[in-house]
């Protein structure tokens, strides 16, 4: 019994600390700024489609056409998912001799795919650049300092692409697709993110996905590295590569984005009662 009676405050002090922390995580996803239109009071599950195993890590949409990448592997799709062209193997053997042997999130950007690609010693991230026509290497890659490079995200607008490393996120790495891929700065974030995944940019804001907790998706302002909301999938699985895009069909939404090899969902608003 006076064993029993010693263990029972430790199984108390315990219960208190989860539950802090529980609320004081509740109180500041409650507290973010919204940056969605105020007759939305959130986002909600549109859609979702089995896709292959082989599109497990990346996604972009240009407007006509989806494009996926998984480890070693590229494809571009029509809107139905069918494939058009597929490269089996995408990576540069210059860069696979050197140990490159990770497709990470991709984006895509006035006719050519931006591929974050890594190596198993997780030393230079680099960027490789493919013709989205037919998925052929442009011949140009861009060594960086980045340990991890699990995605890149372009601003249109500014033509900066945006990366990080995969965990502990403090900061973003800024390139200026003007100037070579010149490193501008680190733009500092007001949040620690953990196993980011997947990034993409529409309207100054950044929709960065985390294999975190709830798989959620958070999302940044590019401008003061801000992260003014998130909101949780809950998928239950991996979560990986996201992209932006306003289908005028329902089903399809306004936000894209794939777990490990299993799936693709749509996510959209949802609106306030009249």
């Amino acid at each position: 019994m006076a064993q029993n009676r010693k263990i029972t405050p430790l199984i108390v002090a315990v219960t208190c600390l989860i539950l802090g922390a529980w609320l004081a995580y509740s109180a500041f996803y409650t507290g973010l700024e919204k940056p969605y239109p105020p007759s939305a009071t959130g986002w909600y599950e549109a859609s979702r489609r089995p896709i292959s195993r082989l599109w497990g890590q990346g996604i972009a949409f240009d407007g006509v056409y989806w494009y996926f990448s998984g480890r070693q592997y590229l494809c571009k799709t029509y809107l139905n998912y069918s494939i058009i062209i597929e490269n089996r193997n995408p990576i540069p053997e210059e860069l696979k001799k050197q140990g490159y042997d990770h497709i990470g999130d991709i984006d895509y950007f006035e006719g050519i795919i931006y591929a974050p690609v890594e190596d198993y010693r997780y030393k230079n991230g680099t960027f490789v650049l493919y013709f989205a026509e037919n998925l052929t290497y442009t011949g140009k890659y861009i060594k960086t300092s980045q340990s991890h490079m699990p995605w890149c995200a372009i601003d249109p607008e500014t033509q900066l692409l945006y990366s990080s490393e995969f965990d502990n996120v403090r900061s973003l790495y800024v390139y200026d697709l003007k100037k070579d891929f010149r490193r501008l700065k680190d733009l500092p974030l007001s949040q620690t993110l953990h196993r980011v995944q997947g990034g993409t940019i529409h309207n100054g804001l950044l929709y960065l996905s985390c294999d975190d907790f709830g798989e959620r998706i958070y999302i940044v302002d590019i401008k003061t590295g801000k992260v003014l909301d998130s909101f949780a999938t809950n998928i239950g699985w991996e979560m990986e590569g996201i992209t932006i895009y306003r289908f005028e069909n329902a089903s399809l939404g306004i936000l894209h984005f794939i777990d490990h090899g299993k799936n693709i969902y749509h996510y959209s608003f949802k609106e306030a009662a009249s």
